[in-house]
């Protein structure tokens, strides 16, 4: 089965709209962790692919990943200016707190 998230633009300050192929909507900063969780919670094989796409920008994008690995990460800032991707179990400091 595909996996894919749809994302585009939310009321939410930071946050977009991520819609599953199943119709499943949440307000997140995460869009391709969030749905892996959200589809390993509802039984997903932890092996098939997700996949997030945008195209309301000037510039379409899209991330993959396998649900199990999308799933365990959170994302970071950073000081050099993009976000870090890291292990949901590593403890967040005060100068890592999640997106």
């Amino acid at each position: 089965m595909p996996y894919t998230i749809a994302v585009k633009s939310s009321k939410t300050p930071t946050k977009v709209t991520a819609t599953s192929t199943n119709g499943h909507t949440l307000a997140t900063s995460t869009p391709l962790l969030d749905s892996a969780r959200y589809w390993l919670a509802n039984g997903a094989n932890p092996s098939e692919i997700i996949t997030t796409s945008w195209s309301s920008g000037a510039t379409p994008y899209s991330l993959r990943s396998t649900i199990a690995v999308a799933a365990k990460l959170r994302v970071v800032p950073s000081s050099v200016g993009r976000p870090i991707f890291k292990p949901i179990d590593e403890g967040a400091t005060a100068k890592d707190e999640e997106i």
